[in-house]
């Protein structure tokens, strides 16, 4: 094992080495990071570079918890020294303008399909397709049913199966509550006692959000669906 890790960190520092020597600079970018064994170790790799004062520059996007699980990691302490920037919602304004130009419909249509998206990416991208592909005598609530069965397939059954089953129960009190608010999500909980940890690490993992003091509210749009259909499983 320790070999194949030399002979590979080897190959790709010589690869490195190659095209700085010609004044090219090195951009990785992952995507949705998570840790394992094969990421740990081509971190690794990246992070000897680094301390080398090779040109290699890394670019990942990802959970703030799943990024913080490298931290403590050999070489790997580059991650708490890099800078990070926490991305929000997309702007509801930034979401109409995209869709009136886009899908070529007024300002009010526009704007229906925004409040359907919740400023969740993945979501504006569906819902945006599927409009654009949609019948012309079909209307937004006629997408509804296969914007449901995109987001549940593809995000939000991977989103709930993350989650611990404390987080998972807070969640459903959340949506048993109806209204958000902390007091009655908390005297839904077996144990209340526990809700500012779950609440905080639902925050982090950004599936909630609490702007309005004494609230806590899903941020995904339709999510409150899926738990209601799957969230006892």
């Amino acid at each position: 094992m320790a070999k194949s890790l030399y002979s590979d960190e080897a190959t790709l520092s010589k690869m490195i080495a190659a095209a700085n020597k010609k004044k090219y600079k090195v951009l990785v970018a992952i995507d949705d990071i998570s840790k394992t064994p094969e990421m740990v170790k081509l971190l690794s790799m990246i992070g000897s570079m680094i301390l080398e004062g090779m040109q290699i520059y890394l670019l990942v996007t990802g959970l703030s918890e799943n990024i913080e699980e490298f931290s403590s990691e050999k070489n790997q302490t580059f991650f708490k020294r890099a800078d990070s920037i926490e991305i929000k919602a997309l702007n509801k304004y930034d979401i109409t303008a995209m869709y009136q130009k886009l899908l070529k419909v007024d300002a009010l249509e526009a704007k229906k399909l925004e409040e359907e998206t919740n400023g969740y990416a993945y979501a504006y991208q569906v819902l945006g397709s599927l409009y654009f592909v949609k019948a012309k005598e079909e209307t937004i609530d006629d997408l509804i049913p296969e914007y449901e069965r995109i987001l549940f397939r593809d995000s939000y059954d991977l989103v709930w199966k993350s989650l611990s089953k404390g987080e998972k129960e807070v969640i459903r009190c959340i949506c048993r509550s109806k209204d958000g608010k902390a007091e009655n999500i908390k005297n839904l909980m077996k144990n209340k006692s526990t809700y500012p940890v779950y609440r905080s690490r639902l925050l982090n993992k950004h599936i909630v959000d609490a702007e309005e003091r004494g609230y806590i509210k899903i941020r995904l749009p339709r999510f409150e669906r899926f738990v209601e259909i799957w969230g006892n499983e």
